[in-house]
């Protein structure tokens, strides 16, 4: 466990990011459907011409929240964990017994050996 506390603590502000991201999108996906309910019982069925507009702006406003966060907690996850992969790959591919690096490039794997 302590192995496992120690890899994670270098990714605790990103986990705590998506983790608050997640949060926020769960919560405006699940208020879209009492916001309907709220419309219908409310303004349509009582022919309420401004409860439908108020409830069917919140509607669009969640909506458009929950895409939002749904694009900005994908596009965060991956600048991440790209950079992260992007890392340890260059660090295997660069180690002096590296069969990848020896294969594929020979003749310049010295200079980047350090």
């Amino acid at each position: 466990m302590k192995q496992i506390m120690n890899h994670v603590r270098r990714y605790r502000a990103l986990l705590a990011g998506i983790v608050i991201l997640t949060i926020l999108q769960v919560g405006s996906s699940l208020l879209s459907p009492t916001i309907l309910a709220s419309l219908v019982s409310n303004g349509i069925l009582k022919q309420n011409q401004a409860v439908i507009l108020q409830q069917g702006g919140l509607m669009l406003l969640t909506s458009t929240l929950d895409l939002v966060l749904s694009i900005f907690s994908r596009s965060f996850y991956r600048e991440n964990s790209l950079r992260d992969y992007q890392k340890i790959y260059v660090s295997v591919c660069l180690q002096k017994n590296s069969t990848f690096f020896n294969t594929r490039f020979p003749k310049i794997r010295n200079i980047f050996v350090y």
